[in-house]
């Protein structure tokens, strides 16, 4: 299906040869190859301060209604403004990438540093066109574009088309290219923000259960040599990681190489990276 345009995303959109990469941890990595399937998150799952993605905060929907976010009188209808935007963003399943530029040690940590397992992944490679060729093969409704940064700056402010492609600006570090899948769940029927006891809440909630076949992720099948450029590797990663790395470009015979990340003499090691990791920022 063609890719449906949006006008909320950044109207600068990227050039078609404009590099573009997701990072990714290990695992990732290794599903995504062995399975060549791109994995959709629906942003109510995302980690920290990404679980927020689409609603506006309690400041910002006071001020569009030009109240006080103290004022306890309009606590509820605050509340009910920001539910709403919660069970809006649970119909699309985003794909996160980014606009490449200079690598930062930020990017790597964040999203190619498995916590769990202690290992460090990849960063794949393509170009915007790629990207877009790979998600027009796709059979959903498909949004991609390049997020604003600074909710001061949205074309319709309090509109939910607008707060789903758009991030606060302490986020711009991650120059992100948003694809987005429609999948909403028709079913499953509105006032999810609402609770047994008749209150409303700014979040779904965990007593109105979604219908067993609404997941809180989607994949969807590619041909994926077409669309990898190329592949680089985690400054941090260990030898055996680097070996596994390689024996999958060889196995699915694809014609680029994993190229590991420049290392200057002055990186740090991991862990004094994460000891101080504001004066790398």
């Amino acid at each position: 299906m063609p890719i449906k345009p949006c006008p909320y995303f950044d109207p600068n959109e990227p050039s078609d040869d404009a590099e573009v990469r997701r990072y990714l941890t290990m695992f990732k990595f290794q599903k995504l190859m062995a399975n060549e399937e791109l994995y959709f998150a629906r942003p109510n799952g995302f980690e920290d301060n990404d679980s927020a993605e689409g609603i506006p905060s309690r400041e910002r929907v006071a001020a569009l209604s030009g109240v006080s976010p103290h004022d306890l009188s309009h606590g509820s209808e605050n509340d009910n403004i920001r539910g709403s935007f919660a069970q809006f963003r649970e119909s699309y399943f985003i794909s996160c990438w980014t606009l490449h530029g200079d690598e930062t040690y930020r990017l790597w940590k964040e999203y190619a540093w498995d916590k769990k397992e202690g290992t460090h992944g990849v960063a794949i490679r393509t170009r915007y066109a790629l990207l877009k060729a790979a998600l027009e093969g796709l059979p959903d409704e498909i949004n991609v574009g390049k997020v604003i940064y600074g909710k001061d700056k949205l074309a319709r402010p309090g509109n939910a088309w607008c707060e789903i492609t758009s991030k606060t600006e302490d986020f711009t570090w991650e120059s992100e290219i948003r694809a987005m899948l429609y999948w909403p769940s028709v079913l499953s029927g509105g006032n999810l923000h609402i609770g047994a006891d008749n209150r409303v809440y700014p979040k779904v909630l965990d007593e109105n259960p979604r219908y067993h076949w609404n997941h809180d992720h989607k994949l969807r099948r590619i041909h994926l040599a077409p669309l990898l450029t190329g592949i680089v590797i985690s400054p941090w990663a260990a030898q055996e990681t680097i070996d596994e790395i390689n024996l999958w470009v060889n196995l699915k015979k694809h014609t680029y190489s994993a190229e590991n990340s420049p290392k200057s003499t002055l990186m740090p090691s991991f862990e004094d990276y994460l000891k101080n990791e504001r004066l790398y920022r």
